[in-house]
């Protein structure tokens, strides 16, 4: 019993300062280690998710309201294109006006470009969002993560950043159909892509965002030729401003 009870002395002994520290900065590591790994497959993904939804309604948002500020009316649409009619005065062809349509697209690219960097700053203000004055900081809820509609605007929040990266690019695209017997239908859209990289901790993310938003749609008399009861679409030169 004696010997026991001298042997399991012996071990405790052996157990020095060095060997102590080696163990507790081994269980140190294993915790940091663990917890990354939970950071990384429980909250980093539907924040990542979250993130990336916002700051795609938010551009949209923003390309959007620049667009409406250049004013396209139905007018001006219009002069983007020189249409040929016939001797009864159908329309048998429709091309672009490139000039028009180029001086058009450079000031709504300057326009998206200069509220998207506003917003990257945090001067541009919308509705229903968090921002602060210095620098874009959009908060999300860490309660976003339980996937509990309850608890999803609750917890401490996470800071979001967003900034624009490349160019942005426009174009104008249109689509004809036939519309009754002998009449087409015109709809004119304006495309504006632009790469956005939003940021949180531990997480970087380039986002491709796009926005499709219909400027007008116009009868016009004449068939569409050889494509009678189809459509077609036909994009214009593409313009950008970095």
């Amino acid at each position: 019993m004696k010997k026991k009870m001298r042997l399991k002395r012996n071990l405790l002994i052996k157990l020095t300062k060095k060997d102590t520290i080696l163990i507790v900065t081994f269980l140190v590591l294993l915790i940091v280690s663990l917890t990354f790994k939970y950071i990384n497959t429980k909250i980093v993904p539907p924040l990542e998710v979250y993130a990336e939804n916002e700051v795609k309604k938010i551009s949209s948002l923003i390309i959007s309201d620049a667009v409406e500020s250049i004013s396209f009316s139905e007018e001006e649409t219009m002069s983007f294109f020189n249409t040929l009619t016939n001797k009864n005065d159908e329309v048998i062809s429709v091309d672009f006006n490139t000039a028009k349509i180029n001086k058009s697209l450079v000031k709504l690219n300057k326009a998206v470009y200069k509220d998207l960097k506003s917003f990257e700053n945090g001067r541009y203000k919308l509705e229903d969002t968090e921002i602060e004055t210095e620098d874009l900081i959009y908060k999300i809820p860490l309660g976003y993560i339980t996937g509990n509609y309850t608890l999803s605007n609750i917890g401490p929040k996470v800071p979001l950043k967003a900034k624009v990266i490349g160019s942005i690019v426009s174009n104008i695209k249109t689509e004809v159909s036939s519309y009754g017997i002998n009449n087409s239908l015109l709809k004119v859209y304006i495309d504006v892509t632009v790469n956005m990289r939003f940021m949180l901790p531990l997480i970087s993310k380039d986002v491709l965002v796009n926005n499709s938003i219909p400027l007008v749609v116009k009868i016009i008399q004449g068939k569409i030729p050889n494509v009678y009861g189809g459509s077609y679409a036909v994009t214009s030169p593409i313009t950008s401003s970095n």
